[in-house]
């Protein structure tokens, strides 16, 4: 215990397990050390560190000396290691039980890989651009077994960007349309949504009205669904919710959009702007969102709808949501702030769709600014970084006040800092 806890204390940047899958009391829940991936005081994990799921498997990228690594972890200190035959590692996602991500060689440049999690099943899928040239953009989403990315490849003899889909296969790697709908210049601006057997997603040009796309993976199934009349104007997919998309359209105003995948029924919903990362759907069937009816401003106000426009309502305008996770029946947790006091950290708030019902859960722990909040194991329990006085750790709760406490107790290993860069199940357990 007493060897344990120093190995805690000075291994910073490590990796620890945590285990809560069947858990509903932060109580019974436990953290241990799983590896030490920066020895000494080499930091391995920051906020920007990815990190990914397939079940099974927890994939990270740290970022080691000079070089960015690809490790994977089944949840065992054996099963926690680096996977190698490539460098610099980028746009790790998650597409079944298979990691799909790009990578550079020197003989093929940036190209597009899957790994099962083993050597022998970590692999080039193909080389679009033959030889040294890069032809991995980004990659975009993955739906339905499949993944969608931009990629560069060479069309008689002119190098082009493309919209690609791949089965991970050289055979099932096809060529969807002769655009990228996403942007040459700038990374991380796509979204996309899943709805039944198509992923609906965006595509915005300067000057142009914005569109809104569909695809099944499919030349002959990727189609727009409806373009916008005005120039400088966005449609944008935010959710999928009782089967239809709802988007975040800026044509010049802030409004509200709802597509059931045809032109005819692609339609305003109502006006006014939601803050994407805010969208929260609770398991009994109402959406919550931060929103600013005006169009214009902070959307700093939470409220609820059940899909009909008299269904939509203010639920508090003295608290917001920046994003949250959907609880028992019409409840949601989530990280809230002070519609006064927007600069404030956010604390985690639970509603039941009332105004009364909206409370702050303690008053004890501020959420971290780049925390997340993430439903574990199968029961009741919610996971973030926490703030209580100057010490930062994973806190839990269970939506109550006497619920709410950290997963590792400061009197148990003093001086341990647990910052959760991210959270990911492996298996029967999480690692953070």
């Amino acid at each position: 215990q007493a060897d344990n806890a120093m190995q805690l204390q000075t291994s910073i940047y490590a990796l620890f397990l945590f285990t809560a899958l069947a858990a509903t009391d932060p109580a019974t829940c436990q953290v241990r050390l799983l590896r030490d991936i920066g020895p000494g005081s080499l930091p391995a994990f920051g906020k920007d560190t990815p990190v990914v799921s397939t079940g099974s498997h927890v994939y990270f990228v740290p970022q080691l000396e000079a070089a960015r690594e690809l490790w994977v972890t089944d949840g065992s200190p054996a099963g926690t290691r680096r996977l190698r035959g490539f460098e610099e590692p980028q746009d790790i996602t998650a597409v079944g039980t298979r990691l799909y991500f790009s990578a550079t060689e020197t003989s093929t440049g940036r190209e597009l890989w899957v790994t099962d999690g083993s050597d022998a099943g970590t692999r080039r899928v193909t080389d679009l651009s033959r030889g040294p040239t890069d032809s991995i953009h980004e990659i975009y989403a993955a739906h339905r077994g499949m993944l969608f990315f931009a990629a560069y490849s060479t069309v008689k003899n002119r190098r082009q960007m493309s919209f690609w889909r791949s089965d991970g296969s050289a055979v099932g790697t096809i060529r969807l349309a002769k655009r990228a709908f996403g942007t040459t210049s700038q990374r991380g601006r796509w979204k996309s949504v899943s709805l039944g057997e198509h992923l609906y997603f965006h595509s915005y040009k300067a000057r142009e009205p914005g569109e809104l796309w569909r695809t099944d993976g499919s030349a002959r199934g990727t189609r727009r669904v409806y373009r916008l009349s005005a120039p400088w104007t966005s449609i944008r997919p935010e959710i999928a919710w009782k089967g239809r998309v709802w988007c975040s359209v800026v044509a010049p105003a802030a409004e509200i959009w709802t597509s059931d995948g045809s032109t005819a029924g692609t339609k305003r919903f109502r006006g006014g702007h939601v803050e994407e990362t805010s969208w929260i759907p609770s398991e009994d069937g109402d959406l919550y969102f931060a929103f600013a009816p005006s169009g214009v401003g902070r959307a700093d106000q939470l409220w609820r709808t059940d899909g009909s426009l008299a269904g939509t309502r203010v639920v508090s305008k003295q608290v917001f949501p920046a994003h949250g996770v959907g609880g028992s029946g019409n409840r949601i947790l989530f990280a809230g702030k002070s519609s006064a006091q927007p600069q404030r950290s956010a604390e985690l708030y639970s509603s039941d769709g009332s105004s009364l019902g909206t409370k702050r859960v303690s008053t004890q722990v501020q959420l971290a600014p780049a925390s997340g909040i993430a439903r574990v194991g199968h029961g009741s329990l919610v996971a973030f970084q926490g703030i209580q006085g100057k010490a930062q750790s994973l806190w839990l709760s269970d939506g109550s006040a006497t619920g709410t406490r950290p997963a590792i107790h400061p009197s148990r290993i003093p001086d341990l800092q647990l910052k959760t860069w991210g959270l990911a199940r492996a298996g029967e357990h999480f690692v953070v």
